[in-house]
């Protein structure tokens, strides 16, 4: 994400776009600003932020003067003074830091210094920002000093930056830093000082060292050199860079090269290779579903170049990955970061030969997702991420599970780490539930492991298959126990629709219940109904007679609402590759045996050559049998498999 603010005197230019710097600030278009004062920001978007309305500086206009912000590092307290604001009335564009704080200085009374150090005092973490006016500039560092700001002399003026390596290309002579709790004031008259937060303990980051900045910048008077002569050869640095950028005008596999070799000249002890970038979805974190190791070509590359160890990362879940990774030359170690949250015993089970009792990372990221927005961090699999230990029951009871799906298996596993005698049963042939439906798409597949996981946790369930639980059942052979019922949902079917010849819903296509025919109509382009899309379509779009011919119709303005990231890139990205037809902000508005109109756009659209319509709409809880019973799952609320686990987990330790 890249952006550039200018200001004319009176006039104001603002630059800004999404992409790589390269395709953003032509030559052309820097030779073409001229002005005094320029504030501007080159940023990895995170993978929440990607939108224009994030995209910095953040510009106020009011009837008292006109300024922009710029910031870097984090507000911890945000959430709650986003929350306090939008109570107050105010309307939030997007979802920076920097908007929050132009509203803070906006709204705090005094001089323009003074509404700066306000807001300041009333922001927690780690952050630098600058805010220009019509006639000055003013910086600030957080009191803690955890990110990095610099000050050098420029001919006449001054430049401020984030890295010493910028100055020497400005021709600019390093002053001094930005001193923590510090706002300083460039104007005409020079440069103004004060001490607005007291300093508070200097918390570095060591991040700034390593990842952050380039090898030749200085940060606290120390280089990544001088660093290795102060830690001592027994001190680790590993600097983690991305091998290939895998985008036009990014960083490619030739550079990192020529800077892992520059990086040993400066006793950096190992190279981690990651790839990609976060412009270009999935190329630094791939979708779940994909390869394991996508960057180890990188790291088998700048390996011959070094005599230092290297090594990759990303979606090496498996403890077999990383053997072969090795064992092929491919890397001297592999970096295993999600799995290790999934499950913190990880290393130790693949040590010890207990493969099998690993809880599997199925790669879906909500482990990140979270911590974008300063929530806690979370597992889809582990629901007891941050504390794994299950208290046991003070008091030991009888207890009935009702349905043998990922809420049940959960919720009977925790009810017997308890210590309480568990009853599981499951009217079906087989455990898993919507979880044997959920693995057939194209890149589900991993949700299998999940289940295989689950079933091995269940020693010492008294596990029945093939059995409805009945109320006669209740009031005889289970009076005693306290009964959890967690028997999912169904399909939801559009009624007045059913008229159409042949209907059926994507779960009784994925099931394998019923078979669509070529031409195909899907309503809903939730998760499911992409999917099912994927799914049906032909590999490869090469207008063979025999292809599949889909449309996918949704009444929204967009695909998977409330999803993000890189697996909703890339299944939207399939499945335009493949050739399926999207209609999105489209109603249907009739249906009889043989044709289906919608409505977009206020053009009414025929369709009578379709011979199988599809209902992927959502799904409906199924009513629990029995009466005073815990309900958990699908059956409780409808929702992901996140919910379903860990709702599960959260009732039944307390049972």
């Amino acid at each position: 994400m890249v952006l550039v603010w200018l200001l004319v005197i009176e006039n104001v230019v603002c630059k800004k776009g999404l992409g790589l710097l390269s395709e953003n600030l032509k030559q052309d278009t820097l030779n073409s600003l001229e002005g005094d004062i320029a504030i501007g920001q080159l940023r990895m978007a995170t993978k929440n932020d990607s939108q224009l309305e994030n995209v910095q500086p953040i510009m106020v206009r009011s009837h008292q003067r006109y300024f922009a912000v710029v910031s870097s590092g984090m507000i911890t307290n945000a959430i709650s003074l986003r929350t306090k604001l939008e109570n107050e009335g105010l309307i939030f564009q997007g979802t920076s830091d920097s908007e929050l704080l132009a509203h803070l200085i906006q709204l705090n009374p005094g001089s323009f210094e003074e509404k700066i150090a306000k807001a300041c005092r009333m922001m927690s973490g780690a952050y630098t920002f600058m805010v220009v006016t019509k006639d000055s500039l003013y910086v600030v560092r957080d009191p803690h000093g955890v990110r990095s700001l610099y000050i050098a002399k420029v001919d006449e003026g001054y430049c401020i930056s984030s890295e010493t390596c910028s100055f020497p290309i400005l021709g600019g002579e390093f002053i001094r830093e930005v001193n923590p709790g510090e706002l300083i004031c460039f104007n005409c008259e020079g440069m103004k000082s004060s001490q607005i937060i007291e300093e508070a303990e200097t918390k570095a980051c060591a991040l700034e060292y390593v990842y952050y900045s380039r090898p030749d910048s200085v940060h606290n008077g120390l280089t990544v050199h001088e660093v290795r002569k102060q830690c001592g050869r027994d001190f680790i640095i590993d600097v983690r860079i991305s091998g290939d950028e895998y985008s036009d005008g990014g960083l490619t596999l030739n550079d990192m090269i020529y800077v892992s070799k520059q990086l040993e000249k400066a006793t950096v002890d190992f190279i981690h290779v990651s790839g990609g970038n976060t412009i270009k979805k999935g190329s630094s974190m791939p979708a779940s579903g994909t390869a394991p190791a996508p960057h180890k070509h990188a790291s088998e590359e700048i390996k011959k170049h070094v005599s230092i160890p290297v090594a990759t990362v990303s979606r090496i879940n498996e403890p077999w990955v990383a053997d072969e990774l090795i064992a092929n030359g491919v890397c001297d170690a592999c970096m295993i970061g999600r799995p290790n949250l999934c499950d913190s015993e990880f290393a130790n089970k693949a040590k010890a030969g207990k493969i099998d009792e690993i809880r599997p990372c199925i790669g879906c990221g909500r482990c990140l997702t979270g911590i974008m927005f300063g929530k806690p961090i979370s597992c889809t699999v582990n629901p007891a991420v941050e504390k794994e230990e299950i208290d046991e029951a003070p008091v030991k009871k009888k207890v009935l599970v009702v349905g043998g799906g990922p809420a049940g298996m959960e919720a009977a596993y925790v009810a017997k780490k308890r210590g309480h005698e568990v009853v599981l049963c499951e009217q079906s042939d087989r455990l898993g539930g919507q979880l044997n439906i959920a693995c057939v798409p194209i890149g589900k597949q991993e949700i299998t492991k999940v289940v295989k996981y689950m079933k091995s946790q269940l020693t010492g369930v008294d596990v029945r298959l093939n059995t409805t639980v009945t109320k006669e059942m209740i009031e005889n052979e289970f009076k005693d126990y306290e009964v959890i019922t967690t028997v999912g949902a169904t399909p939801k079917e559009i009624e007045p629709y059913k008229v159409f010849k042949q209907t059926m819903t994507a779960d009784d296509i994925l099931s394998g219940k019923k078979f669509p025919g070529r031409k195909i109509v899907i309503i809903g382009g939730g998760s499911v109904g992409c999917e099912t899309a994927d799914y049906l379509a032909p590999l490869i779009n090469d207008l063979f007679p025999t292809n599949r011919d889909i449309t996918l119709i949704e009444m929204t303005k967009g695909l998977m609402t409330g999803e993000s990231g890189a697996t909703k890139s890339l299944l939207t990205r399939r499945m335009m590759e493949k050739g399926v037809k999207i209609e999105l902000n489209s109603k249907i508005t009739y249906v009889d045996e043989n044709t289906i109109k919608y409505e977009k756009n206020h053009q009414e659209y025929v369709l009578d050559d379709v011979d199988t319509l599809v209902f992927a709409v959502g799904y409906n809880p199924v009513a629990s049998p029995i009466e005073n019973a815990h309900l958990i799952g699908d059956c409780q609320k409808v929702g992901t498999l996140k919910d379903a686990i860990t709702n599960a987990y959260q009732i039944t330790k307390e049972i």
